[in-house]
């Protein structure tokens, strides 16, 4: 016989049913050591895979993915940054998390977000990059967080520009910040890697300002267009 707390649950999850955040689907799988909200339905957790853990070269700079590339990962991402569904943020930092402790890092390691323009980080309330490394910083006490970059004011979206025009626009837009003391052994934080323009001027920039770029920690990388 069923207790009460077990009626009441059922009858919750059919009066509000939990949805898949990645396909929208009703979650009737919901596995017992989760709470109550789970976040992904059983086929789209199988998909949301780990990389392999090896290094990818952005020219002479190493990338490190938390993700293999997917949909699911990508529609979680999609939500979050544009629709105001943050609760895959906890699923994020926690993978990216286990990615960085594959490697051998020495103390003490600044991570360094990618910024946004001001105007587009007003209208969308946060800049994600920055969000997953402070996340990081609360789950790893030997890290700590340098905003040393700002991004031009004027800068357009990379999303949709060509190979070309995303490092020819990226050479243009990032800055270190007037004030700030660059130094130390840096790893970049961004969530989407594509033709890697981005993080490869990030990275000079900071090397010219006297740091120490080991590397780019990204949810993971998908083909840029062409």
């Amino acid at each position: 016989m069923l207790s009460l707390g077990s009626l009441l649950d059922r009858a919750w999850r059919f009066a509000w049913p939990t949805l898949c955040h990645a396909c929208g689907n009703i979650i009737t799988d919901r596995r017992e050591h989760f709470p109550r909200f789970d976040l992904l339905c059983a086929r789209c957790r199988s998909r949301l895979g780990p990389s392999e853990g090896n290094r990818v070269l952005l020219g002479e700079l190493p990338l490190f993915c938390a993700f293999a590339p997917d949909q699911v990962l990508f529609t979680l991402v999609k939500g979050w940054k544009y629709g105001g569904r943050d609760a895959p943020c906890r699923l994020f930092v926690s993978a990216m998390a286990d990615r960085l402790a594959l490697e051998r890092l020495p103390s003490g390691v600044t991570l360094v977000p990618v910024p946004l323009p001001l105007p587009r980080r007003i209208r969308r309330g946060f800049n994600q990059s920055e969000l997953l490394a402070r996340g990081l910083i609360h789950k790893r006490d030997n890290l700590r967080l340098g905003r040393w970059l700002e991004r031009s004011p004027l800068a357009g979206r990379q999303a949709g520009r060509r190979r070309e025009q995303r490092l020819e626009y990226a050479v243009r837009e990032y800055h270190i910040k007037r004030g700030c003391n660059v130094e130390g052994p840096v790893v970049l934080v961004d969530d989407i890697c594509t033709s890697g323009a981005t993080l490869r001027v990030c990275r000079d920039v900071l090397e010219t300002a006297g740091a120490e770029v080991l590397g780019a920690l990204v949810l993971a990388r998908v083909e840029a267009f062409r």
